[in-house]
């Protein structure tokens, strides 16, 4: 079985559906699986996870005490900085939305935050937030699956 593997998603109609991988021995198709015998699809991790709304600093007493959760929001966003503490998990951030909802998102790290978007909308979804440069941080998008969850991409974390 031969060892390839990619990164979804980086295809574009123009290339007939073929994506990078990481190796130049094999071709792989996201439009027809069947012609990938041999591949390794490679997903984007999960790195980071949000819970937003309300009032942040109820939301941060809330989590520490119920989860045992570290949470600084000693920054100029006032964004509570989450350190779960347990091993194999991620962390994360806990603080009020800007818009006054309430949210639950998850973070995919991908290389290519307009790619993905493009590749989300092609397969019906919708874009949240283009690409963003956040102050001191990393970069990120959001886009909503055609139910309408929203999900976070980030890269540069």
């Amino acid at each position: 079985m031969m060892n390839a593997s990619f990164r979804p998603p980086h295809s574009t109609p123009a290339d007939g559906g073929r994506l990078p991988i990481e190796t130049d021995t094999v071709m792989v198709y996201w439009n027809d699986p069947s012609k990938n015998k041999g591949a390794r699809i490679v997903g984007a991790p999960i790195v980071h996870f949000e819970i937003m709304g309300g009032e942040g600093s109820q939301l941060e007493k809330f989590y520490s005490e119920l989860l045992g959760w570290k949470i600084d929001s000693n920054n100029p966003m006032n964004y509570g900085v989450v350190e779960t503490g347990g091993s194999g998990g991620i962390n994360g951030g806990v603080g009020a939305n800007m818009d006054g909802t309430a949210r639950v998102t998850v973070y995919a790290q991908v290389d290519d935050l307009q790619a993905t978007l493009n590749r989300a909308e092609q397969l019906g979804g919708k874009t949240i937030l283009a690409p963003t440069e956040v102050p001191g941080g990393p970069k990120l998008a959001m886009f909503a699956d055609p139910a309408g969850n929203v999900t976070g991409l980030v890269t540069g974390m």
